[in-house]
C-alpha cells in the first residue's frame, strides 16, 4: 500500500521561509500602500490650501474664465481625438467627437463675447441674454466673434474652404439643437432628424471630391 510521505525537516523549514518572505512583501506592499495613500491625501490638503488661498487673492471671475478657456480646450482635443479614431465599428465615437466639439465651440466663441461685453461696457453678460440671444447657434456665434476681431482692428483672412466651413458650423449647429436626440426620437419615428454619421459623410466626401468623385450617399 502507498504511504503518504510527509515533508522533511528541511522541506518545512524552505517552506515556512518561503512562506515568511510572502507574508513579509504582502506586509510591506499593504504599508507602501497606506503610506502612499497619507502621502496623497496630504497631498489633496495642500492642494486644497492652496486653492483656497489662491480664490482670495485674485478675482474669482478671471479664474472661472481660465477655467473656462482650459475646460474648452479640452474638450475640442477630445473632439478632435474621438474624430480620428472613428469608424464603422467605433460610431460611438462619432458621436463623442460631435458633443465635444460642438460643446467647445460654443464656450470658446461665449468666452470672446463676454471678455468683448466686459471690455466694451465694463460688465459681463448675463446667462439670460447669452442664452435668448445665441443659445447654441453656432454659425451666429462664430461670425459674432469674427465681428470682433474686425473691430478690434485685427484683420481675419477668410479661408479658401469658407463654405466647407459654413457647411460645417451648420452641420454642428443642427447637432447641437436637434440632431444630438437622433437615436432617441427615431425609437418613436420611423424617420427621426437627419442622421448625424450620415451627414458628416456628406461633409468629408464633398471635401474629398476629387479623390472619391464617384461616392454619394
Amino acid at each position: 500500500s502507498s504511504r503518504i510521505r510527509l515533508p522533511s525537516t528541511v522541506q518545512q523549514s524552505e517552506r515556512a521561509s518561503q512562506w515568511r518572505s510572502v507574508i513579509l512583501n504582502m506586509s510591506g506592499t499593504c504599508y507602501s500602500c497606506v503610506a502612499t495613500r497619507q502621502i496623497h491625501s496630504r497631498g489633496i490638503v495642500e492642494v486644497f490650501k492652496m486653492w483656497v488661498k489662491h480664490s482670495e487673492q485674485y478675482d474669482p471671475r478671471t479664474i472661472a474664465l481660465q477655467r473656462e478657456a482650459s475646460l474648452a480646450d479640452g474638450l475640442l482635443t477630445l473632439g478632435f481625438k474621438s474624430l480620428q479614431i472613428a469608424d464603422f465599428q467605433n460610431q460611438e465615437c462619432y458621436y463623442a467627437g460631435f458633443f465635444n466639439m460642438t460643446i467647445a465651440l460654443e464656450r470658446v466663441c461665449k468666452l470672446a463675447i463676454q471678455s468683448d461685453a466686459y471690455k466694451e461696457k465694463g460688465q459681463f453678460l448675463t446667462d439670460g441674454e447669452l442664452k435668448n440671444e445665441y443659445g447654441h447657434k453656432l454659425n451666429e456665434l462664430y461670425g459674432k466673434v469674427s465681428q470682433i476681431i474686425e473691430r478690434h482692428g485685427n484683420i481675419v483672412e477668410k479661408p479658401k474652404n469658407t463654405q466647407e466651413i459654413e457647411k460645417m458650423l451648420n452641420f454642428l449647429t443642427d447637432f447641437a439643437k436637434r440632431s444630438r436626440y437622433y437615436n432617441l426620437t427615431s425609437l418613436q419615428q420611423a424617420k427621426g432628424n437627419s442622421e448625424p454619421i450620415k451627414q458628416w459623410f456628406k461633409i468629408a466626401l464633398r471635401h474629398q471630391q476629387s479623390d472619391l468623385p464617384s461616392m454619394e450617399l
